[in-house]
């Protein structure tokens, strides 16, 4: 996986002294998503069809890391880096993607407590990524794909008094530009950790990300992504 600058943030965020509840506090998380990949592209010019309708199935690693601070008026941080690759095979040629992404979000926290977290914002995805096909006895093919999307950003989570269960949704929606992205998730977690140090959650949940790109006559894509997740957090 490429280590990019969220990606570095998010690992050092690990390693920090622990935070003052009170001032500031840095919460982390690894995603584990295990979608099914679907969708088709084609070249508009070329009027057809050029990417596999099913793909094969993998596993994609997702690091989080928000940044909280006790100031109202100024908005907290979060950054993410999605690793999003897939292979898959149709009559004549052979096909991969790769629409790995980081999120850039800006966010205020009106609710943040231990019964009602309510978190909204403005997001931007940046992706950095590629179509590429082997054609049988013939070229192989390649189509950058390099977008910058601003979104909107919600999460909201509301927990089971004494159970220590919370159920949470959140999401990128609502794209302001001529490629979208619509990224929405749903989990319940269970917070095994809670000291004056830290506290520690795992969650299980089911995601659903679709991308469609719009590059004009150069590129016209729809690509769908389904499944489920475990992740973990720490919240220092």
């Amino acid at each position: 996986m490429r280590l990019t600058l969220p990606a570095a943030l998010v690992l050092a965020s690990t390693v920090v002294f622990p935070a003052h509840a009170d001032l500031f506090s840095i919460e982390a998380e690894a995603q584990y998503w295990n979608p099914d990949g679907s969708g088709s592209d084609s070249l508009t010019d070329m009027g057809e069809e050029m990417f596999p309708a099913n793909w094969d199935r993998n596993g994609q690693l997702r690091l989080s890391a928000s940044f909280q601070h006790f100031i109202p008026l100024i908005p907290n941080v979060r950054l993410e880096t999605q690793e999003l690759e897939f292979t898959g095979s149709s009559s004549g040629f052979d096909g991969r993607l790769d629409l790995g992404h980081d999120t850039f979000t800006l966010f205020y926290a009106p609710l943040d407590n231990d019964l009602t977290r309510l978190h909204f914002g403005v997001s931007l995805k940046r992706v950095r990524g590629y179509l590429e096909r082997d054609i049988v006895d013939g070229p192989t093919t390649r189509d950058d794909i390099d977008a910058d999307i601003p979104m909107v950003y919600l999460l909201l989570e509301t927990s089971l008094p004494f159970t220590g269960l919370s159920v949470q949704g959140s999401g990128h929606f609502f794209s302001f530009d001529d490629n979208e992205v619509q990224d929405i998730e749903a989990a319940i977690r269970y917070r095994f950790l809670d000291n004056r140090m830290f506290e520690g959650y795992i969650s299980a949940g089911y995601r659903s990300l679709n991308f469609k790109i719009d590059e004009g006559q150069r590129l016209q894509a729809d690509y769908d992504f389904r499944g489920p997740f475990v992740a973990v957090n720490l919240r220092f």
